[in-house]
């Protein structure tokens, strides 16, 4: 529909409201949100960035495809510091692709390959997905070097007990 699925949105805006307490209870002071592709992507996006504003007081940046690969290739070297290869983040709208280097990330690429955009409607035509699939991974061509690892990064679905969905680095 290019719009956040209600039921996605009130956890969202729940999860939120819950880590804004915590950090409020703890007394920190330096709060940084970031919407990746499915916000950047939504029709209603903005609708949504200002009912987190409104009802959390938290102010959300919206981050580029370049930047989502990066610091997801960030987390990656954080947990594998001598990570030598290509890291992958699959999220619903999105797929991103980053050369690692000794943990140090290199230029990523951000492609429409996530599931919730590739299966809109629930009509899937396995030549679209394909010639699509080819077209867009045609971006990381420019990538260096061949990877000897990939480190995958796959969004978890949501839950209604988690407070966040975690990330999780296979080598």
């Amino acid at each position: 529909t290019g719009k956040l699925q209600p039921e996605g949105r009130n956890i969202a805006l729940r999860a939120l409201k819950r880590l804004q307490r915590l950090r409020d209870a703890k007394g920190g002071s330096d709060r940084h949100v970031g919407a990746t592709a499915a916000v950047r992507n939504a029709s209603d996006g903005p609708d949504f960035i200002a009912a987190v504003a409104a009802r959390t007081g938290l102010s959300v940046r919206v981050l580029s495809g370049e930047d989502e690969a990066r610091l997801s290739a960030m987390g990656v070297g954080a947990g594998i510091p001598d990570a030598q290869g290509m890291m992958g983040d699959l999220g619903g709208s999105s797929l991103e692709l980053t050369a690692m280097n000794d943990g140090r990330t290199g230029r990523g690429v951000t492609t429409p390959l996530g599931p919730k955009e590739m299966h809109r409607d629930d009509v899937t035509d396995e030549g679209a997905l394909g010639s699509a699939h080819n077209r867009e991974l045609g971006a990381a061509r420019h990538l260096p070097g061949r990877p000897r690892a990939l480190y995958d990064v796959v969004d978890a679905p949501p839950r209604r007990e988690r407070l966040a969905c975690p990330h999780l680095a296979v080598r």
